[in-house]
């Protein structure tokens, strides 16, 4: 008997299980699709206006040797931890570690240590600095690493070249303090994670709020409420909008990227992850209190 449905036409076929080595989403692929991979890649961050200094041919190579050399080395102690940056999350970080080239990296809330390692590898000859208030969940050590179990802001390392200092930001903190934390020191660029829309924000406990896009949005007023239940946690929490903080805040910001939303163009859950580059022209006022 003769299937008449649309799906006798489909071009796929029924397989037991997935199986292919590389994965972005909730899809999986091999070798062959690398390259196409990398080119939306790049064209979508092009898009984005994000700050690309390699041809495409230089940044399929980048997103090749992720894929391929990078991810199968992650040990099994630093895969599949809640609360940790997976590899889906340490992409837009590989491939802005290459894209800058940064002499010095700092992080803010290093958990495990999965990013940590991730810069280790991807720039082997930078400064890295590291802070968390606890080390206790650490599994990553090296001695190349500076360690200081504090708030990044009351005791920041010396710069030698704050035009090629990163800060990754991946501590929960309001957006617009670290902003205003790192412009007074005359820091370049800064990556954020966890910095959800308003429509977002209920997968977060505690996001880094006010976000980027609360920062960057104009026409939010003053006071302004907002709400959200965190199902997992069974816990509701509520902010209050500072206009005068993100005016601030986005008074210090010379250019911003969404890479959560340039990556979704390859299916890439990498988490609400923003990068950011501050204006050099002259220092803000150090930030008290």
């Amino acid at each position: 008997m003769k299937n008449y449905s649309m799906q006798a036409l489909s071009p796929l076929s029924p397989i037991d299980k997935v199986s292919l080595p590389y994965r972005l989403g909730r899809t999986r692929f091999d070798d062959h699709s690398l390259d196409g991979f990398a080119t939306a890649l790049f064209q979508s961050l092009k898009r984005h206006g994000y700050p690309l200094e390699s041809n495409v041919e230089q940044f399929r190579q980048i997103f090749s040797d992720f894929f391929q050399s990078y991810v199968p080395g992650i040990p099994e102690t630093l895969i599949n931890n809640v609360g940790s940056t997976n590899h889906q999350g340490l992409l837009p970080l590989w491939i802005t570690a290459h894209e800058l080239a940064p002499t010095h990296v700092i992080e803010s809330g290093v958990f495990i240590g999965g990013s940590l390692r991730m810069f280790r590898n991807a720039l082997p000859s930078a400064r890295i600095d590291a802070y968390d208030i606890s080390f206790g969940p650490l599994r990553y050590h090296d001695d190349s690493i500076i360690y200081s179990e504090s708030e990044w802001s009351l005791s920041p390392p010396e710069l030698e070249d704050p035009d090629r200092t990163l800060v990754f930001f991946d501590d929960h903190i309001s957006a617009a303090r670290r902003i205003q934390e790192a412009r007074s020191l005359n820091i370049r660029w800064i990556v954020f994670d966890d910095n959800p829309s308003v429509g977002t924000m209920s997968k977060y406990r505690y996001p880094s709020i006010p976000s980027l896009p609360l920062i960057l949005d104009e026409d939010l007023p003053d006071g302004a409420r907002l709400q959200w239940h965190h199902a997992p946690t069974k816990t509701s929490v509520e902010y209050t909008h500072s206009a005068e903080d993100c005016r601030a805040a986005r008074n210090c910001i010379a250019s911003a990227v969404n890479l959560g939303a340039a990556f979704s163009a390859i299916g890439s859950e990498c988490g609400d992850k923003w990068l950011v580059e501050l204006h050099r022209d002259q220092l803000a006022e150090p930030v008290t209190g």
